[in-house]
């Protein structure tokens, strides 16, 4: 008997697709949030929200290998990350791509790993792309109505954002060249 593991079945869709699997809507979709969110983070700037982040990843310092947009600062991706994440959503005008506001926090990791390993731009899409249909594929299951062994109507009690990080996590896996493993 073969039990099925959707977390597996997710690494398999991730490591497997590449970018000539995906469609011209797509690939044009994800440039356009790409294009959005750095918007966004310049605008982010100019806030204290965005100063802040600024402050805290040139703080949190490390290797130069990540740009905080706007700025020209080179950090290491993870604060590059986190400060791009919080500049793109200081003015809460980001992207809105279905599940909703997971723009800042998948594309701020791919975007400072793809740099920090020369990324092509296709690789950025296609990590960036995976990343939106993870999420919003999460997202999608954890709107479905849950009904216990008797078919009584359940609510769901907790919705969070884990749909970003395992969206995220996917884009910044995809970057890094991981396989199913």
């Amino acid at each position: 008997m073969t039990v099925r593991s959707d977390t597996g079945e997710l690494v398999k869709f991730a490591a497997q697709t590449r970018f000539e699997n995906l469609s011209k809507a797509a690939v044009n979709e994800t440039k356009r949030a790409i294009l959005d969110s750095m918007g966004c983070a310049l605008g982010g700037i100019t806030v204290d929200k965005g100063k802040i982040a600024v402050q805290v990843a040139n703080k949190l310092g490390g290797p130069a290998e990540s740009t905080i947009l706007g700025t020209g600062d080179k950090v290491s991706c993870a604060a590059g990350s986190f400060a791009n994440g919080e500049l793109i959503n200081a003015l809460d005008m980001d992207c809105m791509l279905a599940p909703a506001h997971v723009t800042p926090f998948i594309i701020s990791a791919s975007l400072a790993l793809g740099e920090s390993r020369k990324a092509s731009g296709k690789d950025l899409v296609l990590a960036i792309a995976l990343a939106h249909e993870t999420s919003t594929r999460i997202g999608r299951a954890l709107r479905e109505p849950l009904f216990d062994e008797k078919g009584n109507y359940m609510p769901r009690e907790v919705f969070g954002f884990s749909l970003a990080t395992i969206g995220g996590a996917i884009g910044a896996a995809k970057i890094a060249g991981l396989n199913e493993e």
